[in-house]
């Protein structure tokens, strides 16, 4: 089997494994909400002291039990999930169709920064729930920043697979028709 074939069966098997993980984090976030029928920190697009201390509050001693060990354990492996998919789609449209240089390289970084900041944000937003009292508005400031950050790599990384993808089968569209106009 060539290499080519290969990181194609790669990146739809990550794929389709990133879709059935996507399901399974929906699950468990409308789980959380049950307890606190809020949008669950992880999935908004930043907070405030004020909306961490209030949705910490709003949480029963069950809620928080869920949202600090059922949910964030999944949690630990989704970041991983999306990001082999990421990380191999982008490979794969660097290694076969763009340009070989430095900028191109860059593209991978992209969804390990939403890796990293997916991390760091869980591990602040588990202390938040597990101890409200003890954080200060700084570390809340910083998580929510994680959080932004985290969702423009991810969103950006998914920008950019749609791009290549749109632009590959744009241009093999292209050839075919060329090859089909030349007979």
């Amino acid at each position: 089997m060539k290499m080519k074939n290969l990181h194609i069966i790669l990146v739809f098997a990550s794929f389709v494994l990133f879709i059935v993980s996507m399901q399974i984090m929906r699950h468990y976030a409308n789980n959380v909400m049950e307890y606190n029928n809020e949008k669950i920190l992880d999935l908004r697009f930043g907070y405030s002291y004020d909306d961490v201390k209030h949705y910490a509050n709003g949480l029963n001693d069950n809620g928080k039990n869920y949202y600090v060990k059922d949910f964030h354990l999944f949690d630990t492996f989704y970041p991983i999930i999306y990001g082999v998919f990421y990380i191999l789609t982008l490979l794969y449209f660097i290694w076969n169709f763009l340009p070989k240089n430095r900028f191109v390289n860059l593209l991978l970084l992209i969804p390990i920064i939403g890796i990293i900041c997916d991390y760091c944000e869980n591990i602040l937003i588990n202390s938040f729930i597990k101890n409200i009292n003890n954080v200060s508005n700084n570390i809340i400031t910083l998580s929510s920043l994680l959080t932004r950050t985290k969702f423009v790599a991810i969103y950006l990384s998914l920008l950019l697979v749609i791009i290549l993808t749109v632009h590959n089968i744009w241009n093999k569209i292209k050839k075919a028709n060329q090859r089909l106009t030349k007979r």
